[in-house]
């Protein structure tokens, strides 16, 4: 059944370096930021403070809008809003079991990695500018 879902994604950088997780198993092992969909009743800020620690164990605190969008493919129409946020020093990351593996990449490391879809690398392009200027 086709469906619409809403969806946030936090863009977290450590200095220069963005935080980026290698799916298991779903979009072909390929690298991204941590996010997912919103439960009933969330606010954007809150599904994604969520999302980031229940994938990551990462603590984040008042993520900075970036852009918002929409795709369509074969399964679903989403909605969703992307966040930048800082990398807390004291954070200990532990991984969900979503993630195999993650690594913090410098903006010409990233542009070599297998990303979700074709919409994250713009996107993760345009965190890095903000990210830069803030």
């Amino acid at each position: 059944m086709k469906k619409t879902v809403a969806s946030t994604c936090a863009f977290i950088f450590d200095g220069d370096r963005i935080l980026l997780g290698k799916f298991r198993d779903k979009y072909e092992k390929s690298w991204a930021a941590p996010g997912g969909k919103l439960e009933y009743g969330e606010t954007w800020e809150e599904g994604i403070i969520r999302e980031v620690k229940e994938e990551t164990n990462v603590d984040i605190e008042s993520p900075s809008y970036l852009n918002h969008g929409s795709f369509v493919d074969e399964n679903m129409h989403c909605l969703y809003v992307n966040f930048v946020a800082q990398f807390a020093k004291d954070s200990v990351i532990r991984l969900n079991d979503e993630f195999s593996e993650y690594g913090f990449f410098s903006r010409d490391q990233v542009m070599n990695l297998p990303l979700v879809k074709g919409v994250m690398r713009d996107e993760i392009e345009k965190a890095f500018e903000q990210a830069v200027q803030g």
